[in-house]
């Protein structure tokens, strides 16, 4: 069997392509209030640059996934708090653990 340009490239492809889709990270944690440790419901957790983000659950706990592997910056904001941002690395196949994060309080209202 003779192998011809059209069919390497499909091998290729075939060979490269399933390790791309599952070349990716996850991100979780729980966002809380510094001050009193209260979970913040409604939190928003999100990479800059990106449409990858997620808002925090009633135990103020949050999940992103799946993000390409790379370094990021994570804001985190929540009505009446100051925006908090941090520079986080996502390897692939490993999920980062930011949790415990507390917000700031603020009496300027961050969107």
């Amino acid at each position: 069997m003779r192998l011809t340009p059209q069919k390497s490239f499909f091998i290729f492809l075939l060979l490269i392509l399933p390790t791309s889709l599952y070349a990716q990270g996850a991100l979780r944690g729980e966002i809380t209030d510094s001050l009193t440790q209260k979970h913040l419901v409604g939190a928003n957790v999100f990479l800059l640059g990106t449409a990858i983000g997620s808002a925090t659950n009633l135990e103020g706990e949050y999940s992103i996934k799946p993000i390409p592997e790379g370094s990021y910056t994570v804001k985190v904001s929540y009505l009446g708090y100051k925006a908090k941002l941090v520079d986080l690395e996502i390897k692939n196949g490993l999920t980062t653990q930011y949790g415990e994060v507390p917000a700031d309080q603020s009496t300027t209202v961050w969107i």
